[in-house]
């Protein structure tokens, strides 16, 4: 964002303000989304939630908790920042080590994991899309005419 010019980040800023679960619809300025409905929208891009429970009492007692969502837990991010783990199925397994992570250093908040389903790879009989394999993925930069 230190390239774009202060009207590109207030755009952006704009942009990502919507895709909030806390945001609200232009023309509602006193209605919230409710706890169920935050719940609800959570949970429709999982295909698995460990600890819906905790999902539910995170929502209740922390307005806006924090949530990785990414394709690989990178050294960038760190455990005792994230309160939402949401990454692919086959991450699954590192997801449910850093919970128990938790319990060894004693946090008593783990962090509640959102595990979805792969994207199959652009390849005839790839179960997965892998960006190791580059002519089975799409890339965020690549171009339009290439994905097609």
């Amino acid at each position: 964002m230190a390239d774009q010019s202060p009207a590109d980040q207030t755009s952006l800023s704009s942009s990502m303000q919507s895709l909030s679960v806390d945001s609200q619809p232009p023309s509602s300025s006193s209605t919230q989304m409710s706890l169920e409905e935050k719940f609800k929208i959570i949970r429709s891009v999982r295909e698995e939630c460990i600890q819906e429970d905790e999902l539910l009492n995170l929502l209740n007692h922390k307005p806006k908790p924090i949530c990785y969502d990414g394709f690989e837990p990178s050294s960038r991010m760190h455990i005792a920042q994230v309160d939402i783990f949401q990454l692919s199925m086959d991450q699954r397994k590192v997801n449910v080590l850093a919970r128990e992570y938790c319990d060894d250093i004693k946090r008593k908040n783990k962090p509640i994991i959102l595990s979805h389903h792969m994207l199959p790879g652009l390849q005839q009989g790839q179960e997965k899309m892998s960006k190791s394999d580059p002519p089975s993925s799409i890339f965020m930069e690549d171009e339009e005419v290439v994905c097609l």
